[in-house]
C-alpha cells in the first residue's frame, strides 16, 4: 500500500507538536530556575525499542547523549512487561 505523501507530513508535524507541547508543561510545571528560565532540558519522544522519535524544537540536544542506550532499552523493555500484567 503506498503511502501518503501528505498524511506523512501530516502526522511528522503533529508528533513534533507532542514533544514541544510537553517541553511547555515542563517549563510550566518545573519549580527549578534552569528549565523554567534558561531552559536547560529537552524532550522527546520514544517508539517501544527506545529509538528517539522526535525531539522539541529549542532544545538542549546534548542531553539526549546522557540516555544509554542499552540502560533505556532496559527500561522500557520492563516497563512494557509491567504494562502487559
Amino acid at each position: 500500500m503506498p503511502v501518503n505523501p501528505i498524511t506523512v507530513e501530516v502526522v511528522r508535524n503533529a508528533v513534533n507538536a507532542y514533544a514541544d507541547e510537553m517541553a511547555t508543561a515542563l517549563c510550566k510545571s518545573a519549580y527549578n530556575m534552569m528549565i523554567y528560565e534558561v531552559r536547560d532540558f529537552c524532550v522527546g519522544l520514544l517508539d517501544t525499542q527506545a529509538r528517539m522519535i522526535s525531539q522539541n524544537r529549542g532544545g538542549q540536544p546534548f542531553h539526549v547523549r546522557d540516555v544509554e542506550p542499552p540502560a533505556l532499552r532496559e527500561t522500557v523493555k520492563q516497563r512494557l512487561l509491567i504494562e502487559a500484567h
